[in-house]
């Protein structure tokens, strides 16, 4: 299989944009991409990967880099239903403004839309600011599509609401009732 890689810029970074001649007109842009993400470590696999019926070659042989097609405009991320929860739509807006996209799908998967390292990080920092708190940056590659981390960050809501009001029901017990009891009122009448 033939193939060329260059880097481009794009909205949240220098990405790299990918260009092959596939053996077999089977061999799919997405399947090719995630072989490629199981073998390389993030930041080599490709943002857009191109198949080609040859790459354009220069007269002494080489792969002519100039002459390579731009990759295909996305319309929008990922195919699937609408954002519908409150966290779902906080999600993509935030993957929509770092990946300079117009839509984001409930169902998009973050590394396959375009999104890469510094990516992943612009993300983590704009979504901590948005709720207030800490986003690992590894539950970005743990739940990688929009459903997955926005349910992720609201269990994760849930259960600090719920580890905080156990604290304050535990520290009410703990403390010394400054209330008389019901029976030395009741022995004092």
């Amino acid at each position: 299989m033939a193939a060329a890689v260059r880097a481009a810029e794009q909205p949240g970074g220098r990405v790299l944009h990918a260009y092959a001649v596939p053996e077999s007109a089977a061999v799919q842009a997405g399947e090719l991409r995630r072989h490629l993400a199981a073998r390389l470590p993030e930041y080599a696999v490709p943002a857009e990967l191109v198949l080609l019926p040859a790459l354009p070659l220069t007269p002494n042989g080489k792969v002519d880099r100039a002459a390579l097609p731009p990759p295909p405009q996305r319309a929008a991320a990922g195919p699937g239903q609408e954002p519908s929860t409150a966290t779902e739509r906080l999600v993509a807006g935030v993957w929509r403004e770092v990946l300079g996209l117009p839509r984001v799908s409930a169902d998009a998967n973050f590394f396959e839309i375009g999104g890469h390292s510094l990516a992943t990080a612009q993300v983590q920092a704009r979504l901590a600011a948005v709720l207030g708190r800490e986003v690992p940056i590894v539950d970005l590659f743990r739940f990688p599509t929009v459903r997955t981390l926005a349910a992720h960050l609201d269990g994760e809501r849930r259960t600090a609401g719920s580890e905080r009001a156990a604290r304050r029901v535990a520290a009410r017990r703990a403390r010394p009732s400054t209330r008389p009891h019901r029976a030395r009122r009741e022995s004092k009448e």
